[in-house]
């Protein structure tokens, strides 16, 4: 069958309607709970004769080689294994109906963002943006960076966040410059020190860091910590886990400070833009283009490009070109 883009009327046609998959599903969902073919159309409220004739009818339109169903003596039933799967994938299609039933009746955003965004600057930059727009429904996707720009390449969402730029597919809008970091416990001796005296220590120390797929930016081998010496490597799954484990004592994180702008969950730390570099903070739009947005995104677009500096003071607006982290020297 061609893809729905290219459908002709011809082809249109001798498509099944939406009520006759819905039929074939409560037929498939009856007989496994072990109905009858004339007991499922007595449930239904369908001619007992009639049922038989438009089952195979609507077979033969899905797919001239596969059956459904089973009959058996006494017009007993039994659900294919291509029948189930059918079922299965029917239920899909019902779902994602309902979904856009609900989604026409209510304007809705759908928002892309990773972990950092979710926890710490999306609650910020949304409770002033509903309170003007209350009648929007916002959604969010959670995922890591390549998961943001997969969902806006294929609209899956109307606007994603990311912390990383370097995508040929997705066309970035910095909105801050995040400096990079160490965290570290109260207390400890690198509260009092600068940043290379901190590079030159940092080996004697464990270090919490983000996996190498999670943040591309801090590969582990731009570390100078050898394997040899007196530190390790705690790898962790998101940044939360790394600010827990500074708490508890676990060792020292390098982290992009946007991870650290809740007051719960701060924790003492010191810039390391010298050494590593600016990342941002981006957004990433369909086609990289704000035309493209709906009028709703459009609107959070603005008033993000409008407040985000006042919701995240301590964040600097990006200049045109952002540093690229690099090994340090």
């Amino acid at each position: 069958m061609p893809t729905l883009d290219k459908l002709k009327w011809n082809e249109i046609q001798r498509l099944p309607g939406l009520g006759d998959l819905a039929l074939l599903y409560r037929v498939i969902r009856l007989i496994q709970a072990g109905l009858t073919i004339e007991r499922a159309a007595e449930e239904l409220g369908i001619q007992k004769t009639y049922l038989p004739v438009k089952i195979k009818n609507l077979e033969r339109m899905i797919h001239p080689h596969i059956s459904f169903f089973s009959l058996g003596a006494g017009r007993a039933a039994s659900v294919t294994a291509a029948g189930e799967v059918f079922c299965e994938e029917l239920h899909k299609i019902f779902q994602a109906y309902s979904a856009a039933i609900a989604r026409v009746g209510q304007p809705t955003l759908t928002i892309g963002a990773i972990n950092a965004v979710v926890t710490y600057v999306l609650p910020r930059l949304l409770k002033p943006f509903l309170e003007t727009h209350r009648e929007i429904q916002v959604s969010i996707q959670e995922g890591e960076w390549w998961d943001v720009m997969r969902w806006v390449r294929e609209r899956q969402v109307d606007i994603g966040f990311a912390d990383f730029s370097q995508s040929e597919e997705c066309k970035p809008q910095p909105l801050v410059e995040v400096p990079r970091v160490v965290a570290y416990p109260p207390g400890h001796r690198f509260e009092h020190m600068k940043s290379k005296e901190i590079m030159r220590t940092l080996p004697e120390e464990t270090v919490l860091v983000l996996s190498e797929e999670a943040a591309p930016n801090f590969s582990l081998s731009n570390l100078p910590l050898p394997e040899s010496g007196k530190g390790r490597h705690i790898v962790l799954k998101n940044t939360a886990e790394i600010v827990a484990g500074i708490k508890a004592g676990w060792g020292v994180g390098i982290i992009p400070n946007i991870n650290l702008l809740s007051e719960a969950e701060s924790v003492p730390s010191k810039d390391l833009s010298d050494i590593f570099g600016v990342g941002a903070l981006h957004l990433y739009l369909p086609n990289g283009n704000p035309s493209n947005l709906t009028s709703i995104a459009s609107a959070f677009f603005s008033h993000v490009q409008n407040s985000i500096e006042e919701a995240f003071p301590m964040l600097r607006r990006t200049r045109k070109k952002t540093a690229r982290v690099s090994a340090p020297s």
